[in-house]
């Protein structure tokens, strides 16, 4: 009977330890338990390419192993109106990458995303270039968004045209930019230039059916003509029918048939190839970005111009892109989800490898007090272009409802181009988005244009 007691209690001794090995097991799984974010991408820059994301989160998941990272590249097209669809679903993803009007107006804006004020600290906040962080804090004074890099809008020409039609002595060669009236005498020489010696019509530059990222480029161009603004100084109003606006329209109409085509049959990416095969001498829609992928696929020497401006200051725009990350049910996700931006934002070298993936310009030179070496891409190009983002001003597209004017200004200028009345339209424009304003968010403004 005794022998039998023992086998019982060495059978219940080790049945016991067995147990609390076991339990212990599961708790040390349950901790470590393998985790993942959903990271969903508005392209921009080299982001539109899944590897230049997919490395950096693959350098976090290194450092942090029971979290994986799923990267999706979304539509150029559709992908912001994908991420408003599935906001406060379960569908939802955790991080986003996109621009400040998306991630701060729109979605920030309805309350579906995360303050990332503990990630502003006042380190932060002076290494962040003014223009940038203003962008990326709303009306109320919430940041929604840690930006990463940003691109400039710009036009280009043809050099070797320019040179051959003796036009070069249109523009201020050392700084790419315009002599005063240059970009019209510029069309107009050109365009003369060619039908008297050549007997054929020229078209200087063509202006497509707008769509997409395009729709900004052609904005920046219209405003620096006559060194207007789309929106008041106080950011409480639209000013579409300013009399600078209207008047850089009605240059274009004066130019119409002289050089410059309004051309509601071709798209954006015509417009493009025709400049890039050396049809066109003028293309307005050029950038950094683009200057990397197509420069070297021309015959000739594509030269980057500012746009032109009145007074030979150029207020240029373009595209800031950064991290955002969404509301959810699910703390350890959202906490997931800060540390993968403090982990590509706040150490230098993931930063540099960050920007450098996006084949375009920082943000910033330092990351809490560090500086950031070869964070600038190399060569007289990108100097130029580093140049140009001298001049990157105001970030208008955080501007209320300005997805509202984006929506309108392709047929705007389609119907400018067919001959309608600027007054009348760009008036229509701006009393339909400021009566909106009134309404949603209770701006009142007056404005005398």
């Amino acid at each position: 009977m005794n022998g039998r007691i023992t086998e019982l209690n060495k059978y219940l001794t080790r049945g016991g330890l067995t147990a609390v090995t076991f339990a212990l097991f599961l708790c040390a799984e349950t901790a470590a338990a393998p985790r993942s974010l959903d990271l969903w991408v508005c392209p921009a820059g080299g982001y539109e390419e899944e590897e230049a994301v997919s490395a950096l989160a693959r350098d976090y998941e290194e450092a942090n192993p029971s979290v994986s990272v799923n990267v999706r590249i979304l539509d150029e097209e559709t992908g912001t109106d994908e991420i408003t669809g599935v906001l406060g679903t379960e569908n939802a993803p955790d991080l986003v990458i996109s621009s400040p009007e998306d991630i701060v107006t729109t979605w920030g804006g309805s309350g579906y995303m995360e303050d990332l004020g503990s990630l502003w600290d006042e380190e932060t906040l002076r290494e962040i270039d003014p223009e940038v962080r203003e962008a990326c804090v709303s009306r109320d004074g919430i940041y929604y968004q840690m930006p990463v890099f940003r691109d400039v809008y710009t036009m280009a020409i043809n050099y070797e045209s320019f040179s051959e039609t003796a036009t070069l002595q249109y523009l201020n060669e050392d700084v790419h930019s315009w002599k005063d009236s240059g970009f019209i005498d510029c069309v107009l020489v050109l365009h003369d230039y060619i039908f008297l010696h050549e007997d054929r019509e020229l078209t200087v530059a063509r202006i497509p059916r707008l769509t997409g990222r395009d729709v900004r480029y052609f904005m920046s161009f219209i405003t620096n003509l006559s060194n207007g603004s789309l929106i008041s100084d106080t950011r409480n109003s639209y000013t579409v029918s300013s009399k600078a606006v209207r008047n850089s329209f009605a240059i274009l109409k004066k130019l119409k048939g002289k050089g410059i085509v309004f051309d509601k049959k071709a798209g954006s990416e015509e417009e493009l190839a025709q400049f890039l095969s050396g049809e066109l001498p003028v293309t307005f829609f050029w950038s950094w970005y683009r200057h990397q992928k197509y420069a070297q696929s021309t015959d000739f020497t594509v030269f980057p111009m500012m746009y032109p401006n009145s007074k030979n200051l150029p207020v240029l725009s373009g595209d800031i892109c950064g991290f955002g990350v969404v509301k959810g049910e699910d703390e350890q996700a959202v906490a997931d989800s800060l540390d993968f931006v403090r982990f590509i934002t706040e150490d230098p070298e993931e930063y540099r490898k960050a920007v450098a993936a996006s084949s375009c310009f920082p943000v910033r030179t330092s990351v809490k007090g560090q500086r950031v070496e070869g964070i600038y891409p190399e060569g007289e190009d990108a100097q130029l272009f580093r140049s140009f983002s001298e001049f990157f001003k105001d970030y208008v597209p955080t501007m209320p409802l300005f997805d509202d004017l984006e929506a309108e200004w392709p047929e705007l200028v389609r119907q400018i181009g067919a001959g309608a009345g600027i007054k009348d339209l760009t008036q229509a424009i701006d009393e339909k988005l400021n009566k909106k304003l009134e309404e949603e968010y209770g701006i009142v403004e007056n404005i005398v244009g």
